[in-house]
């Protein structure tokens, strides 16, 4: 017996052929599709005189349309085939008739077939004939034109003037249809039922491309927790005792641990030594660095060496196979505690969505709200205890609302404002909103402070605070060569008159002070600080002149009685003025 080469696996990595071929080749070598080329080649084979010409010019010949025998798949062998088959077997006695009864074994309901040159020729007429079957015609292909090119002008088909079209030019199949729609989708053109749909689709994808705040990343993360299920009340309770169970394997395999790590020791040997005190020495966190210590030592063991694991052994007190098993059961206990953490938080958050949307007038875009709003759900789930009845929606909703409050007061605002001064703003605001539908206009700062019971100085205060900030570099005009900057007076600058003023009364007081002689112009300069850092004493100026306190004075009332009968003296009197 003669055995087939072994088949090679198709349409796998590496394959070049698509699967579709792939499943083309499959049909057309286990015999489908072509009950009648089988026909003709057991006619040609037992010598019935019809078979005088080659079997790729038959299958090319017979142009079978799609549904008809040449192209169908039967789920069985039809009664031509099996009477051809009894026929071959009854007629292949002999070494001939062994011989076409091989040829004539079909792999689609027998056993793998023997292909002969025939054969081959038979495939490659097959392969041709899907070719042409695939093929579009010239009345489909200038129907397809035409719709594509009317459909990148205006955007949009309706559904009238596909079907029609493709009627029209005889091409209404649903593969052309299909193969249409598909075209369609890769160059962005909408299938609508009327023109005024497509008008409005247009409208809503513009008024969503202008609304401040949207964008892909929002709307893919509300479809994201969209899909996530809710938890039931049993839901959340099953995950918080794993988390309650992961965590007690945890610090269970902690406190009874024999290993010992090296801060630990050190301590110790501190402590022993009377070097440091039983309560300066306590770690703050001893956990974490009891799980830092144990995976740098698994690190060590990776590396499979001697020196190493012997180190770690010396370290930690124990075998290296203690490290390792140590190591395994906190980290698998973690993963477990994490895992429901995850499940827990994906659970509710459309929660903290729900909440961020009350917090939006607060300063902050939607996106950071829900940031701290998620990390509020976070502790929320850590401190979270199922054994005191309540949901954790209940319980979460409270820290999701103060993780968002307390970021919008502290980033909300480019002026941060304190948060008792903000939680009393905040009353202001309600207090004014309602005192002015009640008196049909704005409230006053007096009628604001009697409500509250709160002094009048203070409500302005918080008036003034509640204010928004502008930038000066705000542009100013309709042109914007200014700026917010220009048009605001700075009080801390002195006026050109006043520069003026300052600069003349100094001039005359010069002028004034060289009636006098030199030392009772260096006394008056330093007495009044004329030209000098700062005014002194008497007994400054005494010490500096060798002279008393009291002569000092006198001197001083000398040179100023001097001055008052000068020349200068009215035009002083008038800067006094």
């Amino acid at each position: 017996m003669i055995r087939p080469p072994p088949r090679k696996k198709c349409g796998g990595a590496g394959n070049p052929y698509p699967r579709s071929s792939v499943r083309k080749l499959r049909e057309l070598r286990s015999g489908r599709h072509f009950v009648s080329a089988h026909t003709t080649t057991a006619h040609h084979l037992h010598g019935d005189g019809s078979g005088t010409r080659s079997l790729t010019e038959r299958a090319r010949a017979s142009k079978a349309p799609r549904g008809s025998a040449a192209l169908r798949s039967p789920s069985r062998p039809s009664a031509t085939h099996r009477a051809i088959s009894r026929g071959a077997k009854n007629d292949g006695a002999g070494p001939d008739g062994a011989r076409n009864d091989r040829r004539t074994q079909c792999n689609g309901w027998g056993g793998r077939p023997i292909r002969p040159h025939g054969a081959s020729l038979l495939l490659n007429g097959g392969l041709e004939l899907i070719r042409k079957a695939d093929h579009l015609t010239d009345g489909a292909k200038a129907c397809f034109d035409e719709l594509i090119t009317r459909g990148r002008e205006r955007g949009y088909l309706t559904f009238g003037e596909v079907t029609e079209g493709l009627a029209s030019h005889g091409a209404a199949e649903p593969r052309l249809i299909q193969r249409l729609l598909r075209r369609m989708k890769s160059l962005g053109i909408s299938l609508v039922e009327t023109p005024s749909q497509a008008e409005s689709l247009h409208r809503r994808d513009k008024r969503k491309d202008l609304k401040p705040g949207s964008n892909e990343t929002i709307q893919s993360y509300l479809d994201w927790i969209g899909t996530v299920s809710l938890l039931t009340r049993e839901g959340e309770v099953e995950l918080a005792r794993q988390i309650e169970s992961g965590r007690t394997v945890i610090w269970e395999t902690y406190l009874a641990s024999k290993v010992k790590w090296a801060e630990m020791a050190e301590v110790e040997e501190k402590v022993a030594a009377g070097d440091m005190r039983p309560q300066d020495g306590v770690i703050s966190d001893p956990f974490m660095a009891f799980r830092e210590q144990l995976a740098k030592w698994v690190e060590l063991l990776g590396t499979r060496r001697k020196f190493d694991r012997e180190r770690v052994e010396k370290q930690a007190g124990v075998k290296a196979k203690v490290v390792r098993e140590t190591y395994r059961t906190i980290e698998a206990a973690d993963a477990g505690v994490e895992r429901a953490k995850a499940e827990m938080v994906e659970a509710n958050l459309r929660l903290v969505v729900a909440t961020a949307k009350k917090y939006l007038k607060r300063g902050l875009p939607l996106l950071d709200l829900i940031q701290e709003g998620n990390m509020g759900l976070m502790r929320a789930i850590d401190k979270f205890d199922y054994k005191r009845g309540y949901k954790l929606s209940t319980y979460a909703s409270w820290w999701i609302r103060q993780s968002m409050a307390r970021a919008a007061t502290d980033q909300g605002r480019t002026i941060r404002v304190p948060v008792h001064a903000h939680e009393l703003l905040t009353k202001l605001m309600s207090t004014g909103r309602r005192l002015t539908a009640r008196l049909g206009r704005d409230a006053t700062p007096a009628e604001l402070a009697a409500e509250m019971e709160l002094p009048v100085e203070k409500v302005r205060n918080l008036l003034s605070i509640a204010r928004d900030t502008v930038s000066l570099e705000t542009p100013v005009g309709n042109d914007g060569s200014s700026e917010l900057r220009d048009l605001i007076a700075d009080d801390g600058a002195s006026s050109p008159m006043d520069a003026l003023v300052e600069d003349d009364l100094s001039n005359t007081v010069l002028s004034a002070l060289d009636t006098l002689s030199d030392r009772e112009q260096q006394i008056l300069r330093m007495r009044f600080g004329i030209g000098e850092h700062e005014a002194h004493t008497l007994a400054e100026i005494g010490r500096e002149f060798g002279l008393s306190r009291e002569r000092i004075r006198q001197l001083q009332a000398l040179a100023l009685r001097k001055l008052r009968q000068a020349s200068q003296s009215d035009t002083l009197r008038a800067f006094v003025a």
